[in-house]
């Protein structure tokens, strides 16, 4: 079957719908490469030999994200014998593991640089994801009440893992560190996010710790403080395939705040 640029075009719109600019950025990348490396043409022979050949010479977690996104390209294509093609076992990854001293090293690394380490302070805090952070806006931090607002609004370029909006909460220090950083920030756009993406990974190139293990720190923190692993869930933006633990926990903003004071004393 012959594909054209406009037939994948289609398809990447459809697959916009719910998700960050990010990911489909991702999975056109992936199918670009697939279809330029069968010249736009795919049969059920040449797809193997393109799926064999990223399995030999690139990481599992690679193989298998492109494998999964190109089935589900196929099964959009409509062909019978996408069914045939075994995708690829889980893939078992390892904790990360991030030490308290590593965070201050990190801190100590971003010295004066007042973003970085109301980002890093924030994140430890809350327990968002990295493109979580990314996507944040001024309008989405409530200095008095601590709260900070994940919205899921792809629209506006903001959206969840989950497709659900939710909120957590981050410490007085992190309000004190937040406040430090709008005081430039306010004289700035007050449209872009307030840690745009392609800076912050840059800025974290060569630091002791990336962003997204800023969202670890708060789990192994969580754990070690014996909070109760369902509000964690929920604060975490935790998603269950069948049914959603907050569906079962039904704790108010005032509920779930409390526990997160008594749990957060660093």
């Amino acid at each position: 079957m012959n594909v054209t640029k406009h037939v994948l075009n289609t398809y990447l719109q459809n697959r916009a719908l719910g998700v960050s600019t990010g990911h489909v950025y991702e999975v056109k990348r992936f199918l670009f490469k697939f279809l330029s490396a069968t010249n736009w043409r795919v049969d059920f022979n040449s797809t193997l030999d393109y799926l064999n050949n990223i399995r030999v010479n690139k990481s599992q977690a690679y193989y298998s994200k492109q494998t999964f996104q190109i089935i589900k390209f196929l099964n959009y294509l409509d062909l019978p014998w996408a069914k045939k093609i075994e995708r690829p076992q889980p893939v078992h990854y390892q904790p990360i593991k991030v030490s308290d001293e590593q965070v201050k090293d990190a801190i100590a690394y971003f010295k004066g640089d007042n973003q970085t380490i109301a980002l890093i302070h924030l994140g430890c805090d809350s327990g968002l994801r990295a493109e979580e952070l990314y996507q944040l806006k001024i309008e989405n931090i409530d200095l008095g009440n601590r709260t900070v607002y994940v919205k899921h609004d792809p629209k506006n370029g903001q959206s969840t893992k989950t497709g659900v909006s939710r909120q957590s909460f981050f410490t007085g220090k992190t309000a004190k560190l937040l406040t430090i950083y709008f005081e430039s920030f306010n004289k700035q756009n007050r449209k872009r996010h307030l840690f745009n993406k392609i800076t912050m990974e840059r800025k974290f190139r060569q630091s002791p710790i990336r962003c997204k293990m800023t969202r670890h720190v708060f789990s192994s923190r969580w754990e070690r403080a014996l909070g109760p692993s369902g509000a964690k869930a929920v604060l975490m933006g935790h998603s269950n395939k069948t049914v959603d633990c907050s569906h079962y926990l039904s704790l108010t903003t005032e509920e779930l705040h409390n526990i997160y004071d008594q749990v957060i004393k660093w």
